[in-house]
């Protein structure tokens, strides 16, 4: 279960990679380094209580994964980008 997770997480910096057009190596990102640091740009992180999710200011982007729950009240109505 812990491989599926980790897997799911380096597919969504891919994504999120991919969305701001940066060339960072996400091979050594691990999942809890997000929360204190966007590894794109290395502004500290922000939290969102509104959708339960760390995010980059700067980037624009989300730095933690939807979880996998449909009807998760945080997650199922999480925008694409939080600004």
């Amino acid at each position: 279960m812990e491989k599926k997770v980790e897997m799911m997480f380096k597919k969504f910096l891919e994504e999120q990679k991919r969305m701001i057009g940066s060339d960072v190596d996400i091979s050594q990102i691990e999942m809890g380094s997000v929360t204190k640091l966007c590894p794109f740009c290395l502004s500290e992180s922000l939290y969102n209580y509104q959708y339960d999710a760390y995010y980059c200011e700067r980037c624009n982007i989300w730095l933690e994964p939807k979880c996998e729950d449909d009807s998760c009240e945080f997650c199922k109505n999480r925008p694409l980008r939080p600004l």
